[in-house]
This record gives structure tokens, sequence and C-alpha cells, in this order.
């Protein structure tokens, strides 16, 4: 893990709704506890979209840079991992609207 982010005991253990509890306030050991417990997870939600392991690692990123942003209104009181998996979701399906090149007729 990165020097910059502790983890302490008390959030060792901390399960889903609490990492993003934390990570709600910006907070980043909740966000560097969402990406060392849930990006393999992520990653694979991604891939299974795009079939490409750049593209599914940058829509990875690219929901975690979503979530730093997001209000922290828009975080969900439960379903976490299913939230979770359609913020991914939405962001490959974002990667795939950039690649497709624009019809013109």
């Amino acid at each position: 893990m990165s020097s910059m982010f502790r983890v302490t005991h008390d959030t060792k253990h901390a399960d889903l709704p609490e990492i993003l509890a934390l990570s709600r306030t910006k907070n980043p050991t909740g966000f560097e506890l969402l990406y060392a417990r849930y990006y393999r997870l992520l990653f694979s939600t991604a891939y299974m979209v795009l079939r490409q392991e750049s593209d599914a690692m940058d829509a990875v990123q690219n929901a975690a840079l979503r979530l730093y942003t997001m209000d922290e209104s828009l975080f969900p009181s439960d379903h976490e991992l299913t939230w979770l998996h359609m913020v991914v979701k939405n962001e490959a399906l974002m990667v795939l609207r950039k690649k497709k090149p624009e019809f013109r007729g």
C-alpha cells in the first residue's frame, strides 16, 4: 500500500458499507481500502464488458475518479456492491462509446 495512506487497526477489518462511508467523506483511507479490496472484482466487471485489459483498467480508474468526485448524497445506503458494479459497468460502457466511431449518414 502507498505510504501516503495508512490503514489503521480500526479500518483493517472494515466491510464495504464502512469503506464507502469513509469514501463518501473523501477520506483517502476509504479509497485505498476500496481499491485494495475490490479492484480485482471491479476489474473483472469491466473486462466482461470491454474484453481488453488496458481498457478495463482505465474503466476501473475512471470509476474510482468518479467516486472521488461524486456528491456524497449519491452514495447508496444499501446494496453497495451492486451499486459499485453499476458504477464500473457504466464507466466501461463510456469507454466503449468513446472508441466507437460516430455514424455519419
